[in-house]
């Protein structure tokens, strides 16, 4: 059945969020580490440190997450 419906309705990991980062920042890396791409790790710094790495999560249900004065917006396809 697994592979049916992954066929048909695609995989979770075909399903990664996009994130826009506000200006002045760039999106490292996007872990999954939910089952099923329920749970995502979001891994970012700043260009003018890019050697200092900071992380957030987010869930399906996230749209946006603010850190401090930075706001990332999340869309899910």
């Amino acid at each position: 059945m697994g592979f049916w419906r992954n066929l048909f309705f695609g995989s979770s990991r075909d399903k990664k969020p996009i994130i826009i980062a506000p200006s002045g920042y760039i999106v490292k890396e996007i872990i999954e580490k939910g089952g099923r791409g329920h749970l995502w790790v979001i891994k970012y710094s700043n260009e003018s440190w890019p050697n200092l790495i900071a992380k957030f999560t987010v869930t399906r249900g996230t749209r946006s997450i603010t850190q401090g004065e930075i706001k990332f917006t999340i869309n899910w396809p």
